[in-house]
């Protein structure tokens, strides 16, 4: 599961960095909906939430936002997200 998980966070991040938000948020979703509470879930719900902002979903990253905050309350990611989210 660990290398699994590896291989759809970098390819959701290839594609994040593609521009191609829709297909990074399907590996990520991937990682966040089968291994919940696998290390690479907050970072695959932190880029779930960037690409509903970069594709001007602005509500439901705002959501995605505050499940990182509320589910991974220590994770670096937290911080990112109350940032990313004034």
């Amino acid at each position: 599961a660990a290398q699994r998980n590896l291989v759809w966070h970098n390819l959701g991040y290839i594609n994040y960095r593609e521009g191609k938000y829709d297909n990074a948020m399907t590996y990520f979703s991937k990682i966040y909906t089968k291994y919940p509470s696998s290390s690479y879930a907050p970072k695959a719900l932190i880029y779930i939430a960037r690409s509903f902002d970069k594709t001007g979903k602005k509500a439901e990253a705002k959501a995605t936002y505050q499940e990182v905050i509320n589910k991974f309350p220590k994770s670096s990611q937290a911080k990112d997200a109350k940032k990313e989210m004034k």
